[in-house]
């Protein structure tokens, strides 16, 4: 080893300790040589008095190895010839390892063994022959110089994979294919799942559905329910998407689960559970599970998950693999089921499952299915999970969030019986023929002619969100509207240039102006080149925007394309001559949650944008029916039907409901204990929350002709107060209290007749909701 060290270095001196270092006058800054048993240290001043405590006792150790006599022959040369019991090489071995495919080159290299391969002299030959060869076959070049080597066909052309002619070893890569994927297997253990929930677990990650990425996202099932099927219970499964069985050619079609993921190579093993209520197995016309991949290129891969297992005589799982595609990142995945319509069955859809490889054939004992908690993307843990939930705001408090978006419209449904109908206000409209169902008449809902909460609510929200207009609607229902400007330029949260090919986030190029567009600054997205391809990103809720623009003379050709929820909804001129600003497009589209894509066509013209106006709309749908109860608004009640009131589009809900529960005369749907209400309450609001609304409960002011002093009544209002209470505890949603709002007027001067609100119990009850929302401002009411 002293072969290495300088002249100065191996001719000093040498000692066996470091007290007989002092024999050769240890000085500053001077290397000495420290021997024991024939290894050596090299010692200075500064380490010589720590060589005892460090350095020595593991020259100790060092001392003790064995002779180099008492060693294999191997263990001294380093030569694969003195190994004994060599394992016999394949003829790989001959090879250069510069010459074979990379490791993300394996799957393909392998799948095109297993397809076929084919042998010519010359690449020339080989791509006459092109037509004959299989897409991801494999082919052997094997006298053309600098061609030789192993090819796979891909997207119709042949691909270089590997500088050695591989013949004659394509039956060892067949061979021990098998072996590969069994040792990509014990390197990469049970493989994990993608989904963080795909059980659907009440406690887990929220799950993404595909619908949520569309702009006609109610024909999509997304409604979570319980599920006691005992073979998805033994599997860890209680919950599962419903999809009611369908008659019509529209309607409920299923959905996917969602997962973002960053892969490149390999495939996706799939799996879902289908559960048929029913007992059958209509899934209507092209109705399939299926898994989808997209890709960071805008382009997207899929296959129906045909093959099945019957896990019992009412559950199948379906699964598949589906490859990447060579070259591409898949940044999401999608696994779920969507059914044809008409259907004669119904379902329930859980059990998402998907698992990354690098094998040919994984199979559902390669994964760590049905560990749901093996998740790829971890959820956080049960205890952070806790923490999430009182860190979420409250019902009331993500209302007042919506309010204060103004690229966000909000639509608002009011259920429940006669308070919230209006009964006991003056200016009343005519409340009969009822029978307690939808078509029931409804107030007007004209604040200045009949002053309800709900009224009241409507103008409230008209006047400080809107542009004060009320229009009515159906019955019951009034909306008002206000164009919202969008500055483009300089809110980056909302909006953001993106390439539109990879996503990547790109600069925003501004230009300030003293007069002309709208903000008196522009947003320019520069002409389309090989480089560059930007596009505007942004999000809203609602069915109108504007696009505010300035039209330039530069080329008479120039358009621009816009996208909603990735289907192009139009090409718009972008030319004018001469120039001139506040061109104005509008666009239309189906009422809910969008994300927009807008681009540049032109290649000589930037595309000049002022401002995206947003067509913003606070609607209030009131479906009190009089003298309904809590039972009669499940959503498993067919009698009524009263539940289907509360629309897809309805995203806050407020409920006030239980004060006819405490009659005693309305048999078979007597209540008898505020408790009943509580789970009437509890089951409406679970279903709600799979429907993705946000509920808020609401207590009836305190009734003066109550139990027990009033006739044919099991319990108060005070005891249903308590009920209501409670249940949004349950629900863990919000609780607008006007029972103690109330509790201060003993003699009820806010009631007309002992239960229903006079006008003042009416102000009373809205003015108890603007502040429980923690709304800036009351209004003066007279």
């Amino acid at each position: 080893m002293n072969q290495h060290l300088p002249t100065r270095v191996t001719q000093l001196p040498i000692a066996d300790s470091v007290e007989n270092l002092e024999v050769f006058g240890l000085k500053e800054g001077r290397t000495h040589r420290l021997r024991k048993g024939g290894f050596q240290a090299y010692v200075n001043d500064e380490t010589a008095r720590r060589v005892e405590a460090g350095v020595a006792p593991f020259l100790d150790l060092l001392a003790q190895k064995p002779n180099a006599d008492a060693l294999a022959d191997v263990a001294t040369s380093g030569s694969y010839v003195d190994l004994t019991n060599r394992p016999a090489l394949g003829t790989a071995a001959s090879q250069n390892v510069e010459d074979f495919p990379s490791h993300s080159d394996l799957g393909s290299l392998a799948a095109a063994v297993s397809i076929g391969t084919k042998n010519f002299d010359t690449l020339a030959l080989a791509n006459a022959a092109i037509g004959d060869i299989a897409e991801g076959g494999g082919v052997n070049i094997l006298a053309d110089g600098s061609n030789n080597g192993f090819y796979v066909k891909e997207s119709g052309a042949l691909v270089k994979k590997s500088n050695a002619s591989l013949t004659g070893m394509a039956s060892d890569i067949s061979t021990h294919t098998a072996s590969i994927a069994r040792l990509d297997l014990a390197v990469q253990g049970a493989a994990p799942n993608v989904f963080a929930n795909g059980n659907l677990a009440a406690d887990g990650a929220p799950p993404v559905w595909f619908d949520s990425l569309l702009s006609t996202n109610q024909t999509f099932a997304s409604t979570i329910v319980t599920t006691t099927n005992p073979v998805l219970a033994a599997l860890g499964i209680t919950r599962a998407l419903d999809v009611s069985a369908n008659a019509e050619t529209v309607g409920l079609t299923g959905n996917q689960l969602c997962a973002d993921v960053r892969l490149r190579g390999g495939r996706i093993y799939a799996s879902v559970l289908l559960e048929s209520v029913t007992g059958g197995w209509d899934l209507g016309s092209n109705g399939e599970p299926r898994v989808t991949l997209r890709y960071s290129d805008g382009t997207l891969g899929n296959v129906v998950l045909s093959a099945y297992d019957s896990l019992g005589s009412n559950v199948r799982r379906y699964y598949g693999t589906l490859a990447i595609s060579s070259g591409k990142t898949a940044y999401r995945v999608e696994v779920g089921a969507v059914f044809g319509r008409p259907r004669a069955d119904a379902f329930r859809a859980t059990g998402f499952w998907a698992s990354h490889f690098f094998t040919t054939a994984p199979t559902i004992t390669d994964t760590a299915y049905p560990n749901w908690s093996q998740a790829a993307y971890r959820y956080p843990s049960a205890l952070d999970a806790r923490v999430s939930v009182l860190e979420r705001p409250t019902t009331l408090a993500r209302l007042r969030y919506a309010l204060y978006d103004d690229f966000r419209s909000v639509n608002i449904c009011l259920f429940g019986d006669s308070k919230v109908w209006g009964l006991g206000a003056s200016g009343l409209s005519p409340s009969s023929p009822r029978t307690a169902h939808l078509d029931d008449p409804r107030n007007t809902i004209d604040a200045a002619v009949s002053p309800t909460w709900a009224n009241l609510f409507l103008r409230y929200l008209a006047l400080t969100y809107c542009s004060g207009a009320v229009t009515a609607g159906d019955p019951g229902v009034g909306f008002a509207r206000k164009w919202a400007i969008g500055d483009v330029c300089y809110d980056n949260e909302r909006f953001k240039v993106r390439d539109r090919r990879t996503g990547s986030p790109r600069p925003k190029n501004v230009f300030a102006f003293a007069a002309g567009p709208l903000l008196l600054r522009v947003l320019d997205l520069p002409p389309v080149s090989g480089a560059t391809d930007d596009a505007l990103y942004f999000e809203f809720t609602g069915d109108a925007f504007k696009i505010r623009l300035a039209t330039i003379s530069t080329d008479p050709a120039a358009t621009y394309t816009v996208e909603i929820d990735g289907t192009v909804v139009g090409v718009y001129n972008a030319y004018s001559s001469p120039s001139a600003w506040g061109a104005e497009q509008m666009i239309s589209t189906a009422f809910g949650r969008h994300k927009v894509r807008l681009w540049n066509n032109a290649t000589i013209q930037g595309l000049r944008l002022e401002a995206i106006l947003h067509h913003r709309r606070i609607q209030v749908r009131n479906q009190g029916i009089i003298g309904t109860q809590s039972q009669q608004w499940l959503p498993t009640d067919t009698t009524y039907n009263l539940y289907p009131g509360i629309l897809d589009e309805d995203e806050f809900v407020i409920g006030q409901i239980g004060t006819n529960d405490r009659a005693t005369t309305t048999s078979p749907l007597r209540i008898n204990a505020g408790q009943r209400t509580r789970d009437s309450l509890k089951t409406i609001g679970s279903h709600l929350a799979g429907r993705g609304k946000h509920l808020i409960l609401m207590t009836p002011t305190r009734a003066t002709t109550d139990w027990p002093d009033a006739p044919n009544m099991s319990f108060d209002t005070q005891e249903l107060a308590m009920a209501i209470r409670q249940a949004a505890g349950d629900l863990g949603v919000s609780c607008i209290d006007n029972y103690a709002m109330s509790t201060f007027d003993p003699a009820g001067g806010y009631l007309s007749d002992g239960l229903h609100d006079n006008d003042n119990g009416h102000r009373g009850t809205f003015r108890n909701i603007i502040t429980s929302l923690g709304l800036v401002g009351l209004p003066v009411l007279s």
